[in-house]
């Protein structure tokens, strides 16, 4: 009796290693073949763009900016490219004639259609930035079907503000009062189709905290690529 208990302990651990180098296998096979799409949020300032240049140039991953976007629409209705109140207007007024989601739906199709041919063709990395609607981050995590992973930067407001001052642009010549303004304008909304912060960075997958050296944000960027690149079985 002993002996029939023992071969049936011995077949049921067989088939759980069985099982469990299935899965790893299957892991292997998506990861091989998916897209990773990574939408980026956060605070004006806190280093989202510097996230992005250590994304394309270390890793490979394709940029979509809404900025971008927006400001070659402001440029094709005339609208001043250089008031960052004005470009806030220009992306409200699409999502509400459009739906919250429009603007960052045109960039995840110019995505997953085009990817990155110059790297590994099987697994394609792209860049949204930045979210600043909720509906932005719900509608790429349903459409991108596993693939889409919010992250957020975040930093002091007067580093951050210390930070737009060094960047020199136009819409960021502002007085450190403004600049709170613009951002509190930004941070909370009940409307659907307007800007969220506070809300995109709760549901964000992962978030960084700009605060210190600039290696200590390459690690914490380096450590949530090896996140969404070798994610778990339970994560998949």
């Amino acid at each position: 009796m002993r002996k029939l208990q023992y071969r049936h302990n011995n077949y049921y651990t067989f088939i759980i290693i069985i099982i469990y180098i299935f899965e790893i296998i299957n892991i292997q096979q998506i990861m091989a073949t998916r897209k990773i799409i990574v939408g980026i949020t956060g605070t004006n300032g806190a280093g989202k763009g510097t996230v992005v240049e250590r994304l394309m140039n270390k890793y490979q991953f394709k940029h979509y900016s809404v900025r971008n976007y927006l400001l070659s629409i402001m440029e094709k209705n005339g609208v001043n490219n250089n008031d960052r109140n004005a470009m806030r207007d220009t992306a409200n007024k699409l999502r509400a004639e459009h739906s919250p989601s429009y603007i960052v739906e045109q960039l995840l199709n110019q995505a997953l259609l085009n990817g990155n041919n110059d790297v590994d063709e099987q697994q394609q990395m792209s860049i949204i930035e930045s979210i600043r609607v909720p509906k932005e981050a719900i509608a790429l995590k349903e459409k991108g079907q596993g693939s889409f992973y919010l992250l957020a930067v975040d930093a002091d407001p007067k580093v951050r503000y210390q930070r737009i001052l060094q960047r020199q642009s136009e819409t960021d010549n502002v007085t450190y009062l403004e600049f709170l303004e613009q951002e509190d304008a930004e941070m909370v909304n009940v409307e659907d189709h307007k800007q969220n912060l506070k809300k995109c960075i709760e549901i964000s997958d992962a978030i960084i905290y700009n605060d210190q050296t600039i290696d200590d944000l390459n690690i914490q960027i380096d450590q949530f690529v090896d996140s969404i690149q070798h994610p778990t079985i339970s994560d998949l």
